[in-house]
């Protein structure tokens, strides 16, 4: 029988010594919670280009070129418990929203609801949630 391994000493030891494996494993856990609470913006999920990639060259010349800027996209939902877009209170309340919306100059270039288009794509089956 050859020499005893550096795992088998370390097994031999965790089962005469439970409670010390036990200490130190809590030891251990307390250091990593304490370090990574230090950690603080180290860590973030932002990403930046360091080289300019021809994608992104591309994504400019388009831009100025051809597209001109572009501009976000966002949906508001309207949704109700018991009215439906055929009840006059529901179409008041989508109008109130779409004339706040578009208050809005400078920020939002445009607001199309279900009641400017008829588009059956932007009510619910049941009539109860429409798109904004």
């Amino acid at each position: 029988m050859g020499s005893i391994g550096i795992t088998e000493r370390l097994a031999r030891a965790s089962a005469s010594h439970p409670w010390s494996v036990v200490g130190i494993w809590i030891v251990g856990l307390v250091v990593m919670a304490a370090s990574a609470s230090q950690i603080g913006d180290a860590l973030t999920t932002e990403f930046a280009l360091l080289n300019n990639p021809d994608a992104v060259v591309g994504a400019k010349l388009l831009e100025e070129r051809l597209r001109g800027e572009e501009h976000g996209l966002e949906f508001i939902i309207v949704q109700s418990e018991g009215l439906t877009v055929e009840d006059v209170e529901y179409q008041r309340l989508v109008a109130e929203i779409v004339e706040d919306v578009r208050g809005l100059e400078g920020t939002v270039a445009s607001a199309v609801s279900y009641f400017d288009t008829n588009a059956p794509q932007m009510v619910s089956a049941d009539g109860t949630t429409s798109l904004i």
